[in-house]
């Protein structure tokens, strides 16, 4: 699974609104990582329940879980 990142920098203002609070670094990161683990093989899902449990932030963390929770919801990543 590729991730595009011009699509990743709307994200805040697009389906995900949540993302808004997170920096362009952190988004770069999420983005990065979670290519990597679906690459892999990794369900979206799991990808994101990995990096919300790496996380040392608390506000990311909340950030994350609130993306996991509308992924799963079925709400678009893109």
């Amino acid at each position: 699974m590729n991730i595009n990142f011009e699509k990743l920098k709307k994200i805040g203002s697009g389906n995900i609104p949540i993302l808004s609070r997170v920096s362009a670094t952190d988004k770069i990161l999420i983005a990065k990582n979670l290519a990597t683990m679906t690459d892999a093989g990794l369900p979206l899902t799991r990808a994101i329940s990995v990096i919300e449990r790496q996380s040392r932030s608390k506000k990311f963390k909340e950030v994350v879980h609130g993306l996991g929770e509308s992924v799963s919801k079925g709400d678009a990543l893109s």
